[in-house]
């Protein structure tokens, strides 16, 4: 195993994984904006898909030859919150005890999507 090689593979085994909010903040914001009430169910969200592709952050680590992540930084996970709002009523600390996928994060990184629960459960029967 080459330096570059075993450089990337000691990033993937000590980085911890966790839930990535930037999706679920950016799906929020283009469904609180003034769009969708104008458009059609199957136009919105192809409108929404849109919206994330074009403010998504693009992680790119150095000594990477192929690149991307799921989410902003490795092992982020990133939320669907119009498809699985129930797992943000969860404390965050049972994530983290979870044996096969445990998540880490603390309950402030989880602040943009609680605020947003009351939001989606409100509209889920029109876009969902």
């Amino acid at each position: 195993m080459n330096e570059r090689v075993a450089g990337l593979r000691e990033q993937s085994v000590r980085t911890k994984p966790f839930i990535s909010t930037e999706r679920a903040e950016l799906v929020t914001q283009f469904y609180q904006s003034d769009v969708p009430m104008r458009r059609s169910v199957p136009v919105c969200r192809a409108l929404a898909f849109k919206h994330i592709m074009e403010n998504k952050t693009i992680c790119i680590n150095d000594c990477e030859l192929i690149v991307g992540e799921r989410g902003h930084a490795p092992k982020a996970t990133p939320t669907y919150p119009e498809l699985c709002l129930d797992r943000f009523e969860i404390p965050p600390p049972i994530f983290a005890r979870k044996p096969l996928q445990p998540h880490y994060n603390s309950r402030i990184q989880y602040l943009p999507i609680l605020s947003t629960c009351s939001f989606y459960k409100f509209f889920h029967n029109r876009y969902f």
